[in-house]
């Protein structure tokens, strides 16, 4: 019985989390509720606040359950570049992120969801500091890669490597903002999954 209850609040949790991505995505974050959430999800009121306390928290867990296992591998593989595994992996891994930006539409909708969120969300709210330290996760990751090649020469370029990977990442944050386009208005179509390597080779073609 206790494993058919934690089943029921998983199923639970996730109807709430895709019930979240489509009202916000329809009414917009500032204008949704979380009773209107629980609506869509054909729960109750109670249930929702039962998982989360407000829509910062619920906004939160909507990150980490679309992208936290990509984030979370994405960082550990940069920081762990060997330099055997050279310029090559470098891009694969690289390769592999844009990709999923621009083939997974519900991560599309959360970043988008998010990146509205930051729009008018306090510097100092929780969720402004969580995802200040996410993206700090992701820069850290870049830098200690792209240092680990330069020290084998790999990469050519002599620019510090905290700089290179601001560059990066400020592609990598382009780059989704056109996925986030493709996912709110009909008149874009920049397929980025599937020109996702030539795409990263535009960033860094010229690194190595």
């Amino acid at each position: 019985m206790a494993r058919k209850t934690k089943e029921e609040a998983e199923r639970t949790y996730h109807l709430l989390l895709d019930a979240a991505i489509d009202e916000f995505m329809e009414r917009g974050v500032a204008h949704t509720t979380l009773l209107q959430i629980a609506t869509r999800a054909g729960l109750t009121r109670g249930a929702i606040y039962w998982h989360f306390k407000n829509k910062d928290e619920l906004i939160m867990a909507l990150w980490h359950h679309k992208t936290g296992a990509d984030h979370d591998m994405f960082c550990k593989e940069m920081r762990e570049l060997k330099p055997e595994q050279g310029a090559e992996h470098f891009r694969m891994l690289m390769t592999m992120m844009v990709a999923q930006l621009g083939q997974d539409p519900r991560m599309r909708q959360t970043l988008h969801i998010i990146s509205t969120v930051m729009e008018y969300s306090d510097p100092d709210s929780e969720i402004s500091t969580y995802m200040f330290q996410r993206s700090e996760e992701v820069h850290g990751a870049l830098a200690a890669a792209i240092q680990t090649l330069q020290n084998q020469d790999i990469i050519k370029i002599k620019t510090p490597a905290d700089i290179m990977a601001s560059g990066a990442f400020a592609y990598f944050v382009g780059l989704a903002d056109i996925c986030m386009m493709n996912s709110c208005s009909k008149h874009h179509d920049v397929d980025v999954g599937a020109h996702a390597k030539d795409l990263v080779d535009l960033m860094v073609g010229g690194w190595f």
